[in-house]
C-alpha cells in the first residue's frame, strides 16, 4: 500500500457502541489494525502472578515497553477491584501494577486495561506504538461514529426537537435559560448562503420571540435539545 503523505500516518476510525476499528497507513506504506472498546479500554487474560503488584498476561499487544503505564487495569468479576499499570514489559508480558492483587489463583482471570483517553486516540497509540507521556506522531485522521444512529433506533439520548426550514426561511426562533429548559424570546438561529456552489453556513443568535404556535407544542414536550435542518436545492452543474 502507497501512502499518499510520506511524512505522516493515514488513520481511519470507526466508534460504534461496543467496539471502535482502526486502520492504518504508516509513513513506509504499512498497514496496521487495532481494535479497542469503545469504554478506551482493551482487555486480557492473566497467566499467572509473577509477584504481589505484577503478572504475567497471556496475549501481549505489539507496544513498547512502558506502553500502558498510567492506565487503570481492573480485574473482571472480582468486584471491580482497580489497580493503576506503572509499567509494561512486552518480552515477558508482564505488566506492573501500583499495588498488590487479591490473594489466590488468578490464571485465567480476565482484566481490562482503560485509557483515561477517548477510544480512537488510544487506537492511534495502538497502531503507532505511542505511550500515554509521549505525543503522537504527525496524524491525518478520519473518525466515524454510529453512536448517533444507535441512539436513534434505541431511542436513547436526550429528548430533541427537530427544525426543519427551506430555503430563503430565517424564522427558526428557540432559545434556552439558565436552566437548560427551553424558553420564548431567546435565541435565533440563523442560517446564511454565500459563495455561490461554496456555501459557507453561519449561526447567528438574535433576541427575537419564538412564535407562539411553535411555543406552545414545545412546552407541551419534554424537549431538552434541538436540532436544526436548513433545506437548501442542490445547484445545476
Amino acid at each position: 500500500m502507497t501512502n499518499r503523505s510520506g511524512s505522516l500516518w493515514h488513520i481511519w476510525a470507526d466508534t460504534g457502541g461496543t467496539f471502535t476499528d482502526c486502520l492504518a497507513v504508516d509513513p513506509a506504506g504499512r498497514l496496521h489494525r487495532a481494535k479497542v472498546l469503545s469504554t478506551s479500554a482493551v482487555r486480557g487474560r492473566i497467566a499467572a502472578r509473577n509477584g504481589p503488584g505484577s503478572v504475567r498476561v497471556e496475549t501481549g499487544w505489539p507496544v513498547p515497553a512502558g506502553f500502558f503505564r498510567g492506565f487503570t487495569v481492573r480485574l473482571l468479576g472480582d468486584g471491580g477491584l482497580t489497580r493503576t499499570a506503572i509499567d509494561w514489559d512486552p518480552a515477558g508480558r508482564l505488566l506492573h501494577l501500583d499495588g498488590a492483587l487479591p490473594p489466590g489463583e488468578l490464571a485465567g482471570a480476565a482484566f481490562e486495561l482503560r485509557s483515561p483517553e477517548e477510544a480512537p486516540v488510544l487506537a492511534a497509540r495502538l497502531v503507532t506504538g505511542t505511550p500515554l507521556d509521549a505525543e503522537l506522531p504527525p496524524i491525518a485522521m478520519r473518525l466515524a461514529t454510529t453512536r448517533g444512529t444507535n441512539a436513534l433506533l434505541e431511542r436513547k439520548g436526550a429528548a430533541t426537537a427537530l427544525f426543519i426550514t427551506p430555503s430563503g426561511t430565517r424564522d427558526i426562533h428557540l432559545g434556552v435559560d439558565e436552566t437548560g429548559v427551553l424558553q420564548p424570546g431567546a435565541y435565533q438561529f440563523q442560517v446564511d448562503d454565500v459563495g455561490g456552489k461554496n456555501v459557507t453556513y453561519t449561526l447567528s443568535f438574535e433576541a427575537v420571540p419564538l412564535p407562539p404556535a411553535l411555543w406552545a407544542t414545545l412546552a407541551t414536550l419534554p424537549v431538552v435539545a434541538v436540532a436544526v435542518v436548513w433545506l437548501r436545492r442542490a445547484s445545476k452543474c
